[in-house]
């Protein structure tokens, strides 16, 4: 996966916290996260604990996030380092209202909070249906 120079700068700048990245539709945005993703991975996460987070905003990006990043891992030259550690379970991949939910449904079983999500256009179509059968 080819990227711009200033691109690339983003990606193998030295990590120092969280990064937020920002510009218009169809800038680059993802591939530049999903390729400081695999940087990280490659370059910074050799502690048992280490993680990384990559949020997109919304279900759509996180999926071409996914796919960039198994198309990533299919490039990648072997190295012995891999036969060691493989990164996997270290990278998190998550739509933001996926995260929220995780963390929402989370909290419920922490609480034994017991509600759920109400759907409204579930909830019409439900009366919708209701209503065919009666008619």
């Amino acid at each position: 996966m080819a990227i711009s120079f200033d691109h690339d700068h983003l990606v193998h700048i030295r990590p120092n916290g969280p990064m937020l990245i920002t510009g218009p539709k169809g800038s680059g945005k993802t591939s530049i996260g999903v390729k400081k993703a695999a940087y990280l991975l490659e370059n910074y996460c050799s502690e048992v604990n280490d993680r990384i987070l990559l949020v997109n905003n919304s279900k759509s990006l996180y999926e071409h996030s996914t796919n960039l990043m198994n198309r990533i891992k299919q490039e990648k030259v072997q190295t012995l380092m891999d036969l060691f550690d493989s990164g996997q379970g270290k990278l998190d991949i998550s739509s933001i209202d996926g995260l929220m939910y995780r963390y929402y449904k989370s909290y419920c079983e922490d609480n034994n909070f017991m509600a759920e999500i109400f759907d409204e256009e579930e909830y019409y179509h439900e009366i919708l249906y209701e209503g065919i059968e009666i008619l």
